[in-house]
């Protein structure tokens, strides 16, 4: 028998995870695939926002992330000639004044474990060739290695990152 999920995500980067998460907090059976398999490390630039930073702390995993990154109060860029520009981070209202340089490979890790911890099931190395959509439900069909397989959920998420080819589907 095939399980229905409430939702299927595609994409288990911090985009995907995060919305797992919290939607697997609140009870929504969920499913997250993602092509890659983990642990895995993706270029990044590492940064996390304050606005981010807030969403790592409602997760309660801020604590973490500062335990392996590193706070960021500004920029100084200086020119081949010498000229400089310091930029620090704005305040604003319910955020820090400040930034987190985190390693994508720690994060996303991170992120992951807490998706599934909080109750969504995750299937790593599912490349999604295919999406069907229908009136009441949503049908990703990919490949695990070599095995063609689907799984079906009332509605999906792309959480991809820049790589938009599903989104042309």
């Amino acid at each position: 028998m095939n399980t229905l999920y409430d939702i299927a995500i595609i994409g288990a980067g911090p985009g995907g995870t995060t919305t797992a998460s919290y939607l697997a907090r609140a009870g929504v059976r969920v499913l997250l695939v993602d092509k890659a398999k983990f642990p895995r490390d993706k270029t990044c630039g590492d940064a996390l926002s304050p606005n981010a930073l807030k969403v790592l702390g409602d997760l309660g995993l801020l604590g973490a992330v500062k335990d392996f990154g590193f706070r960021l109060n500004g920029v100084r860029l200086v020119a081949p000639d010498g000229n400089e520009m310091v930029a620090s981070i704005p305040q604003k209202a319910g955020l820090v004044d400040y930034l987190y340089i985190a390693p994508r490979y720690r994060l996303d890790n991170l992120l992951l474990q807490h998706a599934i911890d909080s109750g969504a099931e995750f299937k790593p190395g599912f490349k999604v060739s295919d999406i069907q959509v229908e009136r009441d439900k949503v049908a990703i069909v990919g490949k695990n290695r070599k095995v063609t397989s689907s799984f079906t959920a009332r509605m999906g998420v792309i959480a991809t990152g820049a790589n938009i080819s599903l989104l042309k589907k």
